[in-house]
């Protein structure tokens, strides 16, 4: 058995801009397993903004563990088991690493496609939205015409900048496409009473869902502002950066929860916290946070049999990347991600090919 670590340094297609930084690039780790022709991956690529753990930290804690990790690694996959390997003080992406290094080597080992190893019942087929970015009007527009011709039925638009232009291109778009489902991400950019004002001032464009409206927010904030909008309103960074968050458990302070699997680490935690969710009645939904095809693939598995099947998940992300470990661009096509019946992750991983690859001594 041969168990090997990597670290990847991949850039942006074109600087990628969230509510607080530019990114240039998007770094991560890779774990390879290898062991009697079986191949098998993870990755832990914590996510500025969301995940709690720096890249460092990850890096100083696989170092310090090595041992320990490459024994859970030899432990489960010697054995018929392949839940929550990960121990509790691990960091999230770490234990999110580990426990797809295993399912990957157990879907190989079994011969089975990854979902059907992990789920009774799952999708063959997801739902993915794209995403329009905010230029001239008709160009754009332009652009919508372009993704709706390729068969993409929701579209996310990144609002908070000028409310005006915004206004217009979504009234633009909801004339052009009575159909198109349109959702907004709001980056945390307004106050509150922005907030209140730009939602209302939507509400007749029959919006899906607004995404992180608030720059200051907390649970009583956002009952509030439910209680001033009909549009629904979904959390994603906003469940990470503030402990008071943790009160969408306790009481319904927004519609829709985002799940990044790599942020809320393995298995168990992100399986216990999607059954919560679905038990106060939050609609689920997927997306990726930037990493590599890898943390990609399992995010689409994981969306594939956990995820509300009638919206569109954000897992068209391998575009953002200008490099990648391999291109998984060949299961999206139509606005619909198909997931492989292959066995394992479905795609090789060959890192004496790719640059931007370092492989650590530990």
């Amino acid at each position: 058995m041969e168990i090997s670590l990597y670290k990847y340094r991949f850039p942006f297609s074109k600087p990628f801009t969230t509510a607080r930084d530019t990114f240039s690039h998007r770094e991560g780790f890779i774990i390879e397993l290898k062991d009697q022709g079986v191949q098998a991956v993870g990755e832990a690529a914590p996510l500025p903004g969301f995940s709690k753990e720096s890249m460092d930290e990850v890096q100083n804690y696989l170092k310090n563990n090595w041992d320990t990790v490459t024994g859970l690694i030899a432990d489960y996959t010697t054995k018929n088991s392949y839940q929550a390997i990960a121990p509790g003080e691990t960091p999230t992406s770490v234990a999110f690493a580990l426990d797809t290094l295993i399912v990957d080597c157990w879907s190989s080992r079994e011969h089975i496609p990854l979902r059907r190893l992990l789920f009774n019942e799952s999708r063959s087929k997801i739902k993915i939205n794209a995403t329009l970015p905010i230029n001239k009007l008709e160009k754009s527009l332009e652009k919508a015409e372009l993704l709706w011709k390729k068969g993409y039925r929701t579209l996310k638009v990144k609002v908070g900048g000028s409310p005006e232009q915004e206004y217009t291109l979504i009234k633009q778009l909801r004339t052009r496409f009575p159909k198109l489902k349109i959702r907004i991400d709001a980056n945390q950019s307004w106050d509150f009473g922005e907030a209140v004002n730009t939602l209302q001032k939507f509400t007749p464009l029959n919006i899906e869902y607004c995404e992180e409206p608030l720059t200051n927010p907390s649970p009583d904030a956002f009952v509030k502002l439910r209680e001033q909008t009909d549009i629904p309103i979904a959390l994603d960074e906003s469940l990470h950066q503030n402990k008071g968050i943790l009160e969408w458990k306790k009481r319904k302070i927004a519609d829709i929860v985002i799940i990044k699997p790599m942020v809320f680490g393995g298995m168990k935690k992100n399986f216990e916290t999607i059954r919560l969710a679905v038990n106060h009645d939050y609609i689920i939904i997927f997306t990726t946070s930037l990493e590599s095809g890898i943390g990609r693939l399992m995010t689409a598995t994981l969306a594939a049999g956990l995820s509300s099947p009638q919206f569109a998940h954000g897992l068209n992300t391998g575009s953002h990347l200008a490099m990648d470990v391999w291109d998984d661009s060949m299961y999206i096509k139509e606005g619909q991600w198909t997931l492989p019946s292959t066995e394992g992750l479905g795609l090789a991983y060959e890192p004496e090919k790719l640059v931007s690859v370092k492989k650590l001594d530990l």
